[in-house]
Order: structure tokens, then sequence, then C-alpha cells
């Protein structure tokens, strides 16, 4: 009697542990949030909130998340960017709600939000529906920032070493992306690009230092540039100084720029510095109009009139008698005036020549005697023909062409902006991006230049992959002009 009655016991628990697994499997399951709440800084860009299916998972089921503004308001210091989640009949997956802190008001201390499950559809709320979200704010993370916006180094030192600071408080960790770009210092040539990420723990505040080396050959005279960019800070905000400038100072000494002259049998050797000179043609004409004869110019938008004094005395010193005109020399370039016009009549001292083309034009006179032989030239005159004037503007281009970025690399990229000048433009260009992606991190060193810039790229983490075509945007006043940049996110 006792052994049927062990039996039924054990029948009867073996029927309950099937129907309980059934039951479960047959269950749709309860969806909740994986913790009820959690800490964000307020830059903390974009945040995964973790949905998970319990319980069961049969048939499908929905919810979607719902931001509550608390002290932490909705537009100013976040905002949801996904917020329907899904699961398939059988998928028990944890499915992750988007948060994306916004930072462009730092403030101090913490605010707080909740979010909230609702609409939820083919499942139960579990019990943590809802979750509350403490923003610690920026002015609390501190700010990182270069401890000076110039650095000098000599050539022959080795090294540049650069001082990245955190200041102004230390909650939570926090990092900041670097990197060197080229100015007339080139990296392999002149300094050894570097690039990376400096990183402090919760509560740390021991500056970091950047160190650069710095190349001893070729040697070079007078100084050369480059520069150092902080970009895409996580948990903290760049401070005053996210750019500096690097100044090396040539190891070169003035003695190099001589050179040994060894005259032959190799009696005496000596130093020259190396001068260029160009000689003038001699004549021996029977007139002169070197000294005398000066051609200067008075005309409209495409003549020159040219006048000159008349010499008077000869190369020998005797009064001038034979005189019996002049020939004008005139071009484009003074070294080669491959035009000329005969001049008659020795009291003649102006001539207009007609027709110029637009550009600067050179002019010179020689005085003819009557047995045909020609005097020195005058010296050199010049004019300008201006046509219409155009319009001052610029064009931007950039090297290279397209730019491929891993996101959230250790290492970003970097883009060589120009500035064409046309129509005589002078001024200042103000550099800026459009259609860029995001999460996508960048820094102009500088800002603003007359000749061009380089933009320093960083795609963090949370950038999608993808090709993107984006605008390289130049604008001085009312002039804007734009060039496109491939860009590649792996």
């Amino acid at each position: 009697m006792r052994r049927h009655r062990a039996a039924a016991v054990v029948f009867a628990a073996i029927v309950f542990c099937v129907a309980a697994e059934r039951s479960e499997a047959d269950s749709p399951g309860t969806l909740t949030f994986a913790d009820s709440a959690r800490n964000e800084a307020q830059n903390g860009a974009n945040r995964s909130i973790a949905v998970v299916r319990t319980g069961g998972s049969s048939g499908t089921a929905g919810a979607v998340c719902t931001a509550v503004s608390g002290t932490a308001v909705a537009g100013t210091d976040f905002t949801m960017t996904r917020t329907s989640l899904s699961w398939a009949d059988g998928d028990a997956a944890a499915k992750f709600c988007v948060v994306t802190m916004l930072d462009s008001t730092p403030f101090s201390g913490t605010k707080s939000f909740v979010i909230e499950l609702t609409s939820v559809t083919g499942a139960n709320v579990g019990p943590l529906g809802s979750q509350t979200v403490t923003v610690h704010g920026n002015l609390g993370a501190g700010n990182v920032s270069l401890s000076s916006a110039n650095y000098s180094v000599a050539q022959q030192a080795g090294a540049a070493r650069v001082t990245v600071a955190r200041a102004g408080g230390t909650h939570g960790a926090s990092l900041v992306f670097y990197s060197t770009a080229n100015g007339t210092a080139l990296a392999g040539t002149n300094y050894a690009h570097q690039a990376g990420t400096l990183s402090w723990a919760d509560g740390d505040a021991t500056p970091k230092t950047i160190t650069i080396p710095i190349n001893d050959a070729p040697a070079f005279f007078g100084t050369k540039t480059f520069a150092i960019a902080l970009a895409s800070a996580q948990n903290v905000v760049l401070g005053v100084r996210d750019s500096a400038i690097i100044t090396i100072a040539g190891s070169a000494t003035s003695a190099a720029r001589t050179t040994a002259e060894t005259r032959p049998g190799g009696a005496e050797t000596r130093t020259t510095a190396a001068l260029s000179a160009t000689a003038a043609l001699s004549a021996t004409p029977t007139l002169s109009a070197t000294d005398e004869t000066s051609a200067t110019t008075d005309a409209t938008s495409t003549t020159a009139l040219l006048s000159w004094k008349p010499p008077t005395k000869d190369t020998n010193g005797s009064d001038v008698t034979a005189l019996s005109g002049y020939r004008i020399y005139y071009g484009t370039k003074a070294q080669d005036l491959n035009k000329s016009v005969a001049v008659s009549g020795a009291d003649s001292t102006s001539y207009e020549i007609a027709g110029l083309t637009e550009g600067t034009w050179y002019f010179a006179v020689a005085a003819n005697a009557k047995d045909g032989t020609e005097g020195p030239r005058s010296t050199i005159a010049s004019k300008t023909i201006e046509g219409s004037k155009p319009i001052p503007g610029f064009t931007l281009g950039h090297d290279p062409a397209s730019i491929t970025l891993v996101h959230g690399g250790e290492t970003g990229g970097i883009v060589e902006v120009s500035v064409a000048p046309t129509g005589g433009f002078a001024g200042t260009v103000n550099f800026s991006l459009s259609g860029l992606p995001a999460n996508v991190d960048f820094a102009w060193l500088p800002a603003a230049s007359p000749a061009g810039s380089t933009l320093v790229l960083y795609a963090t983490a949370t950038s999608k992959p993808g090709v993107y075509t984006v605008e390289v945007v130049g604008k001085s006043g009312s002039t804007t002009s734009k060039t496109p940049l491939a860009m590649i996110l792996e």
C-alpha cells in the first residue's frame, strides 16, 4: 500500500513539472526594463535602454518606450530616438530603446526623467515597467583643455610634449580624441603624426601628456608649424583651448647657407653666398638715351601714352646734332620687349600705343641717329591695362577627395581644405560642414582663414556605417562656396 502511494506522489510530481513546462512554453511572457534606474552623463550621446522578455515567448509582442519629463526636459536635455520595440513568436532576445542626451546647454548637478513601457501588446508588463534616468551635468564632469594655445620645441629636442588637463569637475569616467595636422611642418618629414584617445577614470583629474616625436633631419632654417586638436569628448566638455599650434625651431645654421668653392689645384678655398645677378647688355651706340630718356604712362583702358625727354649729349660727350627719331620697344614681359614701333622726328617727345590687351605692359625708348645707329634703351616704364573687373570670390578644394573612417576607432581622419581666390578676393573664409552623418565629430584648424584649414574628423562608436556625401562650406560675407566630400563610415 505504501509503495502504491509513493508511486502516485512521484507520478503527480512528474505531471506537475510537465504541466509547468508546457505552461511557460505557451506563455507570451512579460516585458520589463532590465534595471529600475540608470545614470548617464549629459554628453553621453546615444544611450541604449534594454527591455527584456521573460517567462515565455509565445506569439508576437510589442511595446513603446515613452519618456516622461522631470527636471530633465525632453527636447532640451534629451530626446528619444528609438521608441518602438517588437518581438517575433519565440523571440526572447533583449531589445533596446535609444535615448540621445543633449549637451548644448551644460548644467551642474543632476536632472532626471522617467521612461515607461506603454502600448504593450502580446505580453504582460513585468515588475519593472518604468526606469528612472539620472543625468549628470557636464559641468560636474568638468572640462578638458590643452594647457596652452602655443607650444615651441627645438628641432633637435627629440619630441614635443603637450599637456591636456581636466578641470572643473571629475564626476564619471571620460575620454577625448586627439589628432595632429600638418601646417608648414609635415608629418613623416618634420614630426610623427599622432592620434588617439586620452581617458580619465571617475574622480581622476590627473593631467595627461601627448608626446610627439620631432625629426632632426633634414635640418631647416627658421621655423615650421603644425597643429594638434581635441575632439569627440565623451562624458566631459571641451574647454576653451581645444586646439594649439606647435612651432619647431629649425636646427640649420647660417654656415649651411654658403657653398665651398675650390680653385684649380686646391691651393685656395673660399666660401661664397649663393647670389644671382643679371648682367647688363653693353653696346656702343652713337647716341645715348640711357640716363636722360624716361618713359611715363597716361592712358585710357587700352592705350598707353609714352613721353620722354630727348637726349642732349652723344656718348662721346658732344652735343647731339644727328638725331632723327626714336624707337619704342614694348611687350608683356620686361625682359622680352618683343614689339616695337618707330617714331620719326628729332623733336618728338610722346607717342600713344593703342589696342593693348588686359595685363601689364612694359615700355622702353631708344634714340636713333641719321646714320641708322641706335642708342641704348631708356629705363623701363609700365602700365597695367585693366579689363572688366571680375567679382571677387573663391573656390574650395580638398585633399584627399574622399575619406574613410572607422566608427569607434582609435584614430580619425584629416582633410586639408584649400581656398583658391578669384577676382582679387582677399577676405577671410569661415569653414563649416553640411550633411555630416550623426555622431561624427569634427574640428577645424583654424575655423576661419584666408588660405585654408585642416579638418579633423572622428566617427564615434554610435555612428552608422555607410557612404555619405558631406559638403565642405566656406563663407565670407555674402560669398559662399561649397565642395562635396565623399565620406565612408566602416
